[in-house]
């Protein structure tokens, strides 16, 4: 691991502080404790909380989800320093991931702990946008992951959800297959058809939702110039929706660097920094033998316009056999 210091022309007075204002100067000790074990009245770097934090906390308790995660995403970047006054320069080999990852974390003292890393896989050419550090974290959470069913520590995680603990590809994204597409893409004029670049879906309860087949999709009109691309979607989140789980888990490990979303579904990915970043589809040109794209710092997948949907289908199941880790250049 490398620290890269500013330059004097690069110092700025540090960031505002949020309601832990000396994390970065406690001692770091991680350790597995049973939730017994723990003081509530206590952070978890055994520092008392307050009257007035408690009273925030509170007030935040009450609040909708979403209120509260945009409240930690702030305290989080609070705390984070500019990448001009201090950034990590990471460095490690995907054969030892687990024990560099762990060393390089036990080693971070002061505001180390909260700047910026670039992280960057011995023998890989990847730039580091956000994708490259998803996968440098993925073996710590696996090690996580597995301490929930380890009875020697269990007594650290509780679940929340117990009826699902797991995040995949929203089923919701699942659309009704419309036999009209082929009409779609041979019909004179198709703005006549008043299609928009949604899907309608209905739901044994009765509630009826439109998901949209791309970012803004019910606001862009299907026309001449656009239909192969609508067709296209369509086709796409047909064929996600017939995967059984664990492709589309692997499938969203390439387009996201992560086989889980977010809470919120789809609308709650980023990117390394904590902004919203959602899942994109780009059309582009087909040609024989070509395959999806994928740039994961950026959630977006490339997919040529296939003439076909068992095309398609094909190109992605190609896809899915290949390693999901490892960044090379195309």
């Amino acid at each position: 691991m490398q620290v890269v210091p500013p330059r004097d022309s690069e110092l700025k007075p540090p960031a505002a502080t949020n309601v832990w204002p000396d994390v970065a100067s406690m001692p770091l000790k991680l350790q597995w404790s049973p939730s017994q074990q723990r003081d509530a009245n206590c952070t978890m770097l055994g520092k008392a909380l307050s009257v007035p934090v408690w009273e925030g906390l509170v007030a935040i308790s009450r609040l909708m989800f979403s209120s509260k995660y945009a409240w930690f995403l702030q305290q989080v970047a609070d705390m984070r320093l500019p990448v001009a006054e201090l950034r990590l320069e990471v460095k490690s080999c995907r054969m030892t991931l687990v024990a560099d990852a762990t060393a390089t974390l036990l080693d971070l003292q002061g505001p180390t702990r909260c700047a910026i890393a670039r992280h960057q896989f011995d023998g890989e050419v990847a730039i580091d946008a956000g994708a490259v550090q998803r996968e440098w974290y993925a073996p710590l959470y696996t090690l996580v992951a597995q301490a929930w069913m380890d009875p020697a520590t269990a007594g650290l995680f509780d679940i929340t959800n117990r009826t699902n603990n797991s995040y995949y590809v929203n089923p919701k994204q699942q659309h009704n297959d419309h036999s009209n597409l082929t009409y779609v893409l041979e019909c004179q004029d198709v703005a006549e058809l008043c299609l928009t670049f949604c899907a309608t879906n209905e739901y044994v309860d009765g509630h009826v939702e439109e998901v949209d087949l791309i970012d803004g999709g019910r606001h862009i009109c299907v026309d001449k110039t656009n239909r192969v691309q609508y067709v296209e979607a369509m086709w796409f989140w047909d064929v996600v929706g017939a995967m059984e789980t664990h492709d589309q888990a692997k499938l969203l490990q390439f387009t996201t660097g992560s086989s889980r979303v977010p809470v919120q579904g789809f609308k709650g990915l980023t990117s390394y920094d904590g902004r919203i970043c959602y899942f994109t589809l780009n059309g582009v040109a087909y040609a024989a033998g070509k395959y999806p794209v994928v740039h994961a710092c950026f959630n977006r997948l490339d997919l040529p316009l296939y003439p076909t949907k068992d095309l398609l289908q094909d190109a992605l199941s190609t896809l899915l056999l290949s390693d999901p880790t490892g960044f090379n250049t195309v």
